[in-house]
């Protein structure tokens, strides 16, 4: 009985902790607020993301997330899946979360309805009594959001997007026991410049501050991105970094090459954390594709003309 009531401690102890978090944010819109979806010029836009984190410690912790989002007029809809697995008693979190936006007078609203699962699987764990099992446990609730972000032209070569977003606004309970554990509010404020430097070279600095309770994350970073001037092929290299205050200092690459874009990062872990990690932290892959809209073809004939 002493081990169920260490687990039972241990469950409530990863129950109450920040919500998952990504460095390449700028490169996941959904995530960051319902009112990017749809927000594109492109007729559809499909975003995969992978994180791993704390293999240098531990079973590593992986975060999927999978989105699609179109734009219809004014209006945006999206999807996205987000899996997440931690620990060796797979303390798993997934959300499926659908996605609306609207362009009302220069702003873009969102709200997003998620459907989430919550589950921890004892079954790979080691007890002192060999006789003594645990059963799975699985949590289902409903998570509402809402944002709103807004794009301002600065000047003829700046350009700055900035906004808010809210999670948890039903205040869900995802409690494995009678005691309740309510979710606290996620507050997102985030921000990004687009400046272009030349014809071909452009700067992007970002800033996100994610406050949970009494957790708070800042994350500071900037990209560059140059343009081949290669107009069949459409190629584009990236490259930034980005800090998480007091937590890592993250480096990653990315191309683009017509309609995908792949990109990679690793963060160094710099928190009090970092003896024990050796400073490695986490490492992302990022692939986002776009499907253009078609362009109208001229004809290789003469038209004639409608009175004749």
């Amino acid at each position: 009985m002493r081990s169920v009531f260490l687990i039972c401690c241990l469950s409530l102890s990863f129950a109450y902790g920040q919500d998952i978090h990504f460095t390449q944010w700028t490169k996941n819109p959904l995530y960051v607020s319902p009112s990017f979806a749809g927000a594109s010029e492109d007729r559809a836009r499909f975003n995969f993301q992978q994180r791993e984190q704390w293999a240098s410690v531990s079973i590593p912790f992986n975060t999927t997330a999978m989105s699609v989002d179109i734009p219809l007029k004014k209006n945006g809809f999206g999807a996205q899946l987000v899996v997440d697995q931690a620990g060796s008693s797979r303390l798993s979190q997934t959300n499926f979360k659908l996605n609306y936006s609207r362009e009302i007078n220069n702003w873009r609203v969102g709200l997003y309805v998620g459907f989430a699962n919550r589950s921890i699987d004892y079954t790979d764990l080691v007890f002192i009594d060999p006789g003594e099992q645990i059963e799975s446990l699985n949590k289902n609730y409903l998570d509402v959001g809402f944002g709103f972000n807004r794009q301002l032209n600065l000047s003829f070569d700046k350009e700055l997007q900035f906004g808010y977003s809210i999670s948890h606004l039903n205040r869900p309970d995802q409690s494995f026991l009678s005691q309740p554990d309510i979710i606290p509010f996620t507050h997102h404020i985030f921000s990004v410049m687009e400046w272009e430097l030349s014809n071909q070279l452009k700067f992007y600095p970002s800033l996100l501050l994610s406050v949970q309770d009494k957790q708070r994350q800042l994350n500071i970073g900037g990209e560059f991105s140059y343009d081949l001037n290669t107009i069949e092929k459409n190629i584009k290299l990236s490259m930034g970094s980005n800090y998480r205050y007091d937590d890592a200092i993250a480096f990653f690459i990315g191309a683009h090459y017509q309609q995908t874009f792949i990109s990679f990062n690793y963060d160094f872990n710099v928190s009090d954390l970092s003896p024990a990690t050796n400073n490695f932290g986490a490492w992302e892959i990022l692939l986002t594709y776009t499907l253009k809209h078609l362009s109208v073809t001229r004809p290789n004939y003469q038209a004639c003309p409608s009175f004749l």
